[in-house]
């Protein structure tokens, strides 16, 4: 704890989420309790709080966006490590932030990821290797990099990470990106050659807002009323068309994980082989039976609920 406490220090950007902020800072204190922490919030009013001595809450001008928002964090970081969190996380007792600092310490990583688990459970994946197909950006979970050690490289992670803090400086988030950042901070990270890893001695819970919109949900309005235009926007930096991630959004999925992987091969090879050709065709099949069958299923549906 003493190691973490020394050498890192916390980022949370914060818009009209409050409750879950508290939460977040409440769950941290826990277990490091003076480690340093920053707060970045651009919501419509600043939060009265006393905050400790540890911390450091920045409020800004309304609605800088999240990319701006942690760039000015980073800005203000003392400490040779960083820690990147969502203000919707909380932390547990396997968050172990000791085992982040002995990776950064003791490899040439310069940014390592932990586990991110929906409401403490689900273990979500996302990691993988970054490619452009056909014009667009492709996240491949089922595609690994190299290792170096015992430990994989990958393109891209999940928004729950450790980094050098120069190497955060050096690689800003693109600050005209209020949202729907993450794909292209990473692509741009991956042209510089920074080697990200992750590992599963490190995880953290998740408690994501529903994305029903409730009447007084700031959070969401804003979220949802700018997405497409922040979609394109990113795409338009990149270079590409549109995102497609590809792999399941849990593990424990494994049937269905590796039918995903069928079907995005037999895509890509059909013309290839006997094998790819006849694995093409039966997603094929399946895909137009599924569009007959639909509207029966639908009709079906409402005459249950009309009796």
């Amino acid at each position: 704890m003493d190691n973490v406490t020394a050498r890192v220090t916390a980022i949370i950007k914060t818009f009209e989420r409050p409750d879950k902020l508290l939460s977040l800072y409440e769950s941290l204190r826990t277990f490091y309790p003076t480690m340093k922490v920053i707060i970045v919030d651009d919501s419509a009013a600043p939060m009265t709080n006393a905050w400790d001595e540890h911390t450091e809450y920045v409020f800004t001008e309304y609605d800088i966006g999240l990319s701006a928002g942690r760039n000015l964090g980073v800005e203000k970081v003392q400490t040779p490590y960083c820690l990147l969190l969502d203000d919707d996380f909380i932390f547990t007792q396997k968050t172990k932030l000791e085992n982040f600092v002995k990776i950064l310490d003791d490899t040439e990583f310069q940014i390592v990821a932990g586990q991110v688990l929906d409401f403490g459970k689900k273990c979500i994946i996302f990691k993988g290797i970054m490619s452009v197909e056909n014009d667009t950006l492709v996240l491949d979970s089922y595609k690994k990099g190299k290792k170096i050690g015992k430990l994989t490289c990958y393109d891209y992670v999940l928004n729950f990470f450790l980094a050098k803090t120069q190497v955060l400086r050096d690689h800003p988030w693109d600050p005209e990106l209020k949202i729907r950042e993450h794909e292209e901070f990473f692509w741009r990270l991956k042209k510089n050659q920074i080697l990200i890893t992750a590992t599963p001695s490190v995880a953290i819970s998740h408690f994501p807002t529903s994305d029903t919109v409730a009447h007084d949900d700031k959070y969401y309005e804003k979220r949802i009323e700018r997405l497409k235009f922040f979609h394109n926007l990113a795409c338009h930096k990149i270079g590409v068309t549109n995102f497609c991630p590809l792999g399941a959004r849990y593990y424990g999925l494994g049937l269905f994980h590796y039918l995903l992987y069928l079907r995005h091969e037999s895509e890509k090879r059909c013309h290839q082989s006997y094998f790819w050709q006849l694995i093409f065709n039966i997603f094929k099949v399946k895909k137009r039976c599924s569009r007959l069958f639909k509207p029966e299923a639908a009709k079906s549906h409402r005459n249950e609920l009309s009796v």
